[in-house]
């Protein structure tokens, strides 16, 4: 579940850079596409870690 924790990091570092820039009312396009493309990259290696998991729970057992 390493794609799970690469996700959180990407959202944990979204969050600080955000908070950095909290102080003005605004929203600024800039800021704006900082939050996007950080829930687009953890939510495309959210979505690439359960098809993993999907695969993973749907592949035959190996045979005795």
């Amino acid at each position: 579940m390493l794609a799970l924790q690469v996700a959180a990091v990407a959202l944990a570092v979204t969050a600080v850079q955000d908070a950095a820039r909290a102080r003005e009312l605004l929203i600024d396009e800039l800021r704006l596409r900082l939050v996007a493309n950080g829930v687009v990259t953890a939510a495309a290696i959210a979505a690439a870690a359960l098809c993993e998991l999907v695969l993973a729970l749907t592949r035959p057992a190996p045979a005795p």
